[in-house]
């Protein structure tokens, strides 16, 4: 699905509108026969390809994503969507406290599930005193206690492997 963005003064001006929406109100945009549109196809009637993306994945549950009208271009052009992390207003110092134990709570168990894959990649080294370096015994060690260091789970020092 296509999108354009109705552009004023070099800059998106509204919200983006579905391609077809834009042909069955905008003669310019329905007299184009192609059926996917380059910038340059629409620049010259006001419009801009707009691109629509999806925020990166948060596990915070005291911020959430808003999106904000788009200000950057890709290397082809088009205007991207722009969203933008952003704490919550709480209501309450108990939401706000049952917010942080719950993000605290979601990154231990991704922090935790992240160190056990580790764990299971260096299992064959650990199977063996023949395969076990006192490198791979320390990285091992470091990664079972990755849980108590000062920032966890927010702020995490990953061991590096030998």
């Amino acid at each position: 699905m296509q999108f354009l963005i109705k552009i004023i003064d070099g800059l998106p001006s509204e919200n983006p509108i579905q391609l077809d929406n834009v042909k069955s109100f905008d003669s310019n945009i329905n007299a184009i026969s192609k059926s996917f549109l380059k910038n340059d196809d629409v620049v010259g009637f006001g419009y801009g390809v707009f691109i629509h993306t999806t925020p990166d994945k948060n596990r915070d549950v005291t911020k959430h994503y808003v999106e904000h009208l788009a200000t950057e271009k890709n290397s082809d052009n088009e205007w991207l969507q722009k969203w933008v992390l952003t704490s919550i207003e709480f209501n309450t110092d108990s939401a706000r406290d049952s917010a942080i134990a719950l993000t605290n709570q979601i990154l231990s168990f991704d922090a935790r599930e992240k160190r056990n894959n580790l764990l299971k990649d260096t299992d064959w080294a650990a199977s063996s005193d023949l395969n076990l370096t006192v490198e791979m015994a320390a990285y091992r060690i470091a990664l079972r206690d990755i849980s108590s260091q000062s920032g966890f789970p927010s702020t995490i020092n990953w061991p590096t492997a030998p």
